[in-house]
C-alpha cells in the first residue's frame, strides 16, 4: 500500500472513531485526537510528502533562537536523558503546529468523503442547490 493510501485509510480510522456528527455533518480537528493519533497522522504525513519536511522542525518560529535550535544545541552540549527529551518533545510540538493546518484540512476532507461514502451507501446521492449540498434519492 502506498504511503498516501496509508494516511487516507488512516484517517478515514480517525474519522470514524473521534469525529463528532452534528448539523448533518462530521467534524473532527487535530486538537480532537489523543497525542498518540495525533503523532501517527502526523508521521503518515511525513511519509506521504516523501521525507520533505525542511522546516517543519522549526513549527513557527524559524529564528536564530527558536525553540528547535536551542533544544538541539542544548542536547549536543550535554546529551543525557533530559535533554534529549526536550529535543523530542520539541520536534514533535513543532511538527503539529507546522502542519497543523494541512493536517485540518486533510482530517476535513476526511470528514466530507466518510459521510459521502455513509450516504452512498443508503442510496442517497448529493445534489448542489445554491451552494448547498442537499442528499436525496435522486
Amino acid at each position: 500500500m502506498s504511503h498516501e493510501k496509508r494516511l487516507l485509510s488512516y484517517i478515514e480510522d480517525l474519522v470514524r472513531h473521534y469525529a463528532e456528527y452534528a448539523c448533518d455533518q462530521y467534524e473532527l480537528t487535530l486538537d480532537m485526537l489523543p497525542e498518540s493519533q495525533q503523532n501517527e497522522l502526523v508521521r503518515l504525513y511525513i511519509e506521504s510528502i516523501d521525507r520533505e519536511i525542511e522546516w517543519a522542525c522549526y513549527g513557527s518560529d524559524e529564528s536564530i533562537n527558536s525553540d528547535f535550535l536551542c533544544s538541539m544545541l542544548g542536547m549536543l552540549k550535554n546529551n543525557n536523558h533530559e535533554t534529549r527529551a526536550l529535543f523530542a518533545e520539541t520536534t514533535q510540538r513543532n511538527l503539529l503546529i507546522f502542519y497543523k493546518k494541512t493536517l485540518g484540512s486533510l482530517l476535513t476532507e476526511g470528514c466530507e468523503t466518510y459521510l459521502q461514502n455513509q450516504m452512498n451507501e443508503k442510496d442517497y446521492h448529493a445534489d448542489y442547490e445554491s451552494g448547498d449540498v442537499v442528499w436525496g434519492k435522486f
